[in-house]
């Protein structure tokens, strides 16, 4: 696998989360409105403080994952290990944001993503690729 493969491969998985993630807030019909209506109506019985806890948690993930990321694509020595722990964290922590109301469209893209993100990740370790991020060791 070349270098370039494996940045877009990075590059794929996150365009195709970010597409999934938007499709039902651009096209909301793809959702029924009962569904939306009934996903509303749970998250106002959530306490204001439990929001703000998961909000700050989700933004802190992001934030270290997009770093991660960017780490990866550069193939910086760090990148790898904190990739996988964001990774780690970021699965059962979707158990802290409750349910959950998406579109067969918005699963089957995000699906596809985690699919190539797991290929990066085994890429990154079992690969000619994981070479490349030992550059900077003595």
């Amino acid at each position: 696998m070349s270098i370039h493969t494996y940045r877009m491969l990075i590059l794929a998985s996150i365009a195709i989360g970010i597409g999934g993630a938007l499709i039902d807030l651009m096209i909301p019909s793809v959702l029924p409105s009962v569904l939306s209506q009934a996903l509303d109506e749970y998250s106002e019985t959530l306490p204001e403080s439990e929001l703000l806890v998961i909000g700050i948690a989700s933004i802190i993930l992001l934030l270290v994952g997009i770093v991660s990321t960017i780490g990866l694509y550069f193939f910086r020595p760090w990148a790898p290990l904190l990739t996988v722990l964001v990774t780690v964290i970021a699965y059962p922590f979707t158990v802290l944001i409750g349910p959950t109301v998406i579109s067969g469209w918005t699963m089957a893209l995000m699906d596809l993503s985690t699919m190539l993100w797991g290929a990066v990740l085994a890429l990154t370790y079992f690969s000619h690729i994981k070479n490349h991020f030992n550059y900077m060791k003595p």
